[in-house]
Order: structure tokens, then C-alpha cells, then sequence
């Protein structure tokens, strides 16, 4: 589980191709919005027909059968906050600012709530402005649903800044 872009301590460990009953169980527990990362420990073959061990850890995250979506487009949100945000980041090289995530719930309502700002070199003045642009943002949300089609919160993530590889 990753709790705060975090590996919580809890883990399931396995030696089969297949999901134990304890390593479906959690999963099956998960909620939306929950991150886990599987890691998967593999050897692959060289050339020369040698075992090489790796690994592969995929970072994923439950989501609602239909998510939620932004009545202007996605496009339209990100020029939104780009264009609404260059006064406060005019000017700052991407050492300055580095990468972030901004975390976000919309409601079974199409309300917008706890914004969050996590992961770059906070700039008081830059997370007043894009909370303040999350909480004002023209157009509507519509919720996302769950597989019998009921509404459910659903938390989404805008990644910003140098992201790296």
C-alpha cells in the first residue's frame, strides 16, 4: 500500500505465478482512490543464456468504472491552471520549482475538496494560488461511478514540474 507517496510497511509476500487468497483478499479491500505497488521479482535470459534477476514494481491505483470528468475537457483544466498560475511561477527555473502532485477529491456531489500540494519546494505563494484555482474553477465536475453506477468520491492527481524518468 502507498500511503502519503509512501511504501507502507505492509506487504504480502508470495512465491507463485498466481495471487495467494491473503494477496486477493487486500486487493479485493482496496478502495477508490487507494495506491499499491505489486513488485514482481522475474529473471530474464541474455544472449548468452544466463539468468539475470530484475524486477518490475508498478505503482497502481484503484479507480471508479466510469471516472470523473471535467466538463470543459482536460486540456481546457490544464491551460486553465497553466495560464492562471504563469504570475507566480514566471521566472523560476525548474530547480526552483521541481515536481509535484496536486491531489484533489471530486465528491459524490461534483464538489471539489481537500486539495493538497505534495512532493516539490513549496512556494507559499504558489500553493495559496492553485488551491485557490482548484476551489474557484469554471465549468462542472461530473462524479465518477462505481460498477452498479452509483456516485463515488474519486481523488485525482495533476503532476507538475520536472517529472524525471
Amino acid at each position: 500500500l502507498i500511503v502519503d507517496e509512501k511504501w507502507d510497511e505492509y506487504q504480502i509476500e508470495g512465491q507463485s505465478i498466481g495471487f495467494s487468497e491473503d494477496q486477493l483478499s487486500f486487493l479485493q479491500n482496496l478502495d477508490y482512490s487507494d495506491n499499491f505497488v505489486v513488485r514482481v521479482d522475474y529473471e530474464e535470459y541474455n544472449s548468452l543464456g544466463q539468468a539475470i534477476p530484475d524486477f518490475f514494481t508498478p505503482h497502481l491505483t484503484v479507480v471508479p468504472e466510469q471516472q470523473a470528468r471535467y466538463s470543459l475537457g482536460k486540456e481546457a483544466l490544464l491551460d486553465y491552471i497553466r495560464e492562471k498560475n504563469e504570475p507566480y511561477t514566471a521566472g523560476l527555473s525548474a530547480d526552483q520549482i521541481g515536481s509535484g502532485k496536486l491531489y484533489f477529491t471530486v465528491t459524490k456531489e461534483g464538489k471539489i475538496e481537500n486539495i493538497n500540494i505534495n512532493g516539490y519546494k513549496s512556494i507559499p505563494a504558489i500553493d495559496l494560488n492553485l488551491t485557490d484555482l482548484m476551489q474557484n474553477l469554471p465549468g462542472e465536475w461530473e462524479p465518477a461511478r462505481n460498477a452498479a453506477g452509483d456516485k463515488v468520491d474519486q481523488e485525482l492527481v495533476l503532476s507538475f514540474g520536472n517529472m524525471g524518468c
